[in-house]
């Protein structure tokens, strides 16, 4: 194997947090110090792959480090896996097994013959006895960061052993993985600012490492639906990933890291995204919405209203502690004014550093969802329901808050008209709430808050640099179990819920608050809920309805409180279970359709196609393993595409090239 010369002169600069004594990195948080066995793996194989004499006599102590972080005793139940930290005594962190194998075994594939052969001995036993476990665990492919590493592990860990098993047992993943997303529209850890960029590098990686041309076509296929959704909601005016997110950490929301586009750039000049992704997103409209399946068995799905004032985006059920249910980024930044609007469901008053992060052992700066939401978006508005989670039944506060961060982004905050200018302030709980920023008007107006033990409340505070209001249904200064929040019991009437109005408006065209008073005229909010009866039959309901009419149009939203779910798809926007991606640029369809002056008609399959009306390229991804008749017409002119499977599909003006998997494959 050539050796590339500028790894082998230069040694690696050693990072200040690297232990000489234990050989591994190390950091300290309020808990103490830990020694993270993922973060020394990593540095020990990029020790490695530098390659000079000083970098791998580092480098085989660290891994030395490393491997006696494995659990190896034939009697634990997670033989093979790693202890997440070196003081750890047990295995605690699953994911620790993937995430040392994502590095050991491309590492060895291309430079393990730079180690000593009793290192790679022994590392290759590790890998074996690591890919036992991954075996065992069989993660599901709902997990989508984990099942991308995975399959990375199963597919290279069977090309280094040279075990068709392996290879075999890992493309059979992709394909479910390919399969269950597909048919559902966006991963099910869907617009990561996080977790895309893991399973996007990993899918890279697999790409272009591994043996099988048929398994690195399948990580291609995925690799261009995860960016063309990467793409389409990447915000140009804040460089930010839109949302809503299935998991963020408090940096990426709060805009502490850099803008996801730059990341985004940096993929398609090393080539780990296609160039034709970088071309799509510079003709994107100015406004434009998206839609996006999730989970069509639970009727979930994500809608992004993209502007250049503004993008917001929300899901129609929650999904996890860390996701952004609802998430506002608007301003610019080359005027510097960039901002971000989100929500949260909090118990007992908790704030930012008050979870602990097993990650990392420390209380970190996120601020986890502690509720169920169930929303509906139409534009730049929303209906929005939050309530407590099943089993959260003891707290001393409950409350949904809506978060500016940064304050000094706000220009100004009124309550039913009147400006406020100090801070706490209490008001009545159906308060019209409008903060103003250069670029937008927020209106949050709250429809029905639950009241427990006491009546609502609604605050207006400052709290560390950011706006925050809270809606209450409870608070005090001792906790209280709540018995009647319990099903099965003898008290339960369903759930408290708060639910709310959201609506942000450009200001390039309600420049006032005085034309913001005039446009709001034009809104109608109507709440309903029906009287509270305690529940005696699990078919019991409660309905809470919610209409709005105005500007975006007449639509209602129905909640069943008894369950905490959309009574019927009828009251959504459109069924959320057959939405698998809807845009204007790009469809995913089962059937014949039309875009932007395309017509597109297909015999069967399950097809994503993208055009850029610019140039008149488009993209036809195709998931299904049917082969597919593809007829493209473009101004009366028609192309005839044959696909006998999953393939990725170019088309020009004047020519179309088909990728598709091998027969033997098929």
């Amino acid at each position: 194997m050539p050796e590339a010369a500028s790894n082998m002169n230069d040694s690696m600069v050693i990072p200040a947090e690297f232990d000489p004594v234990l050989g591994m990195l190390r950091h300290e948080t309020e808990y103490g110090v830990f020694h993270e066995t993922r973060r020394s793996c990593r540095f020990a194989c990029e020790l490695v792959h530098q390659g000079s004499p000083a970098d791998l006599a580092m480098a085989a102590s660290v891994l030395e480090a490393v491997l006696q972080c494995q659990a190896t005793d034939s009697g634990d139940v997670h033989r093979g896996n790693f202890r997440w930290m070196a003081e750890d005594d047990h295995i605690e962190d699953l994911n620790a097994v993937v995430f040392c194998l994502e590095q050991l075994i491309p590492m060895m594939l291309k430079y393990g013959h730079r180690l000593p052969q009793p290192l790679q001995v022994r590392i290759r036993q590790a890998i074996q006895l690591g890919l036992q476990e991954v075996q065992c665990l069989d993660v599901w492919v709902g997990y989508t960061n984990i099942t991308a590493l995975a399959i990375l592990a199963l597919c290279l860990g069977g090309d280094l052993l040279e075990d068709n098993g392996l290879r075999r047992q890992g493309r059979d993943k992709l394909g479910c993985w390919i399969d269950f997303t597909s048919n559902n529209g966006h991963v099910l850890e869907f617009n990561s600012p996080t977790y895309a960029a893991v399973t996007i590098r990993t899918l890279a990686e697999l790409r272009d490492t591994v043996q099988s041309p048929d398994t690195a076509l399948l990580a291609e296929i995925m690799l261009s639906r995860l960016g063309l959704s990467f793409v389409l909601h990447l915000h140009k005016p804040t460089g930010r990933l839109a949302g809503p997110h299935a998991r963020a950490y408090h940096p990426s929301i709060a805009g502490e890291t850099d803008p996801e586009v730059q990341r985004f750039r940096q993929w398609v000049a090393h080539g780990i995204l296609p160039a034709w992704l970088a071309r799509l997103h510079a003709q994107l409209p100015d406004v434009y919405m998206v839609r996006e399946g999730i989970l069509g068995a639970l009727d979930c799905e994500m809608t992004t209203y993209v502007t250049p004032a503004f993008a917001l985006g929300s899901v129609s059920r929650s999904f996890h502690p860390q996701g952004n249910c609802v998430i506002v980024h608007h301003g610019a930044q080359e005027r510097k004014d960039t901002g971000v609007f989100y929500t949260r469901y909090i118990l007992d008053d908790k704030w930012l550093g008050d979870f602990y992060h097993s990650t990392d052992r420390s209380n970190t700066r996120n601020l986890l969802d502690e509720g169920d939401f169930l929303g509906m978006q139409r534009k730049g508005a929303l209906l929005g329901c939050y309530a407590p989670r099943t089993g959260n039944t003891m707290f001393r506060s409950a409350k949904t808050s809506f978060i500016w961060t940064p304050q000094a982004q706000v220009h100004e905050v009124r309550v039913d008209g009147v400006l406020v200018d100090r801070y706490p302030l209490n008001f009545s709980p159906d308060a019209r709430v409008t903060v103003t920023t250069r670029s937008v008007h927020y209106v949050l107006q709250p429809l029905h808050v639950s009241p427990l033990l006491a009546f609502p409340t609604l605050t207006l505070d400052q709290r560390a640099g950011d706006l925050v209001c809270d809606l209450y249904h409870y608070r005090a200064e001792n906790p209280k179990r709540f018995w009647d929040l319990n099903w099965p019991g003898g008290f339960y009437k369903g759930r408290p819920a708060c639910l709310f109005y959201l609506e942000v408006v450009d200001r390039d065209a309600v420049p006032s608050f005085h034309d913001l008073e005039a446009y709001l005229a034009q809104v109608r909010l109507d709440c309903q809920i029906e009287p509270a009866r305690t529940r005696t039959d699990p078919a019991d309901t409660r309905l809470l309805q919610a209409t709005v009419e105005g500007p975006t149009g007449s639509w209602t939203m129905t909640i069943d409180l008894m369950d905490f779910a959309f009574v019927s798809p009828e009251t959504s926007l459109q069924n959320t279970a057959t939405v698998k991606l809807e845009s204007p640029v790009a469809v995913q369809r089962h059937e014949s359709f039309e875009l932007y002056g395309t017509h597109v008609t297909m015999s069967q399959g399950n097809v994503t196609f993208c055009q850029m009306t610019d140039t008149g390229e488009w993209h036809a991804i195709q998931t299904d393993p049917a082969a597919c008749r593809l007829e493209v017409a473009v101004d009366k002119k028609v192309q005839v595409v044959q696909s006998p499977g999953m393939a990725l599909i170019h088309g020009t003006a004047d020519r179309v090239v088909v990728r598709t998997l091998s027969e033997k494959a098929r």
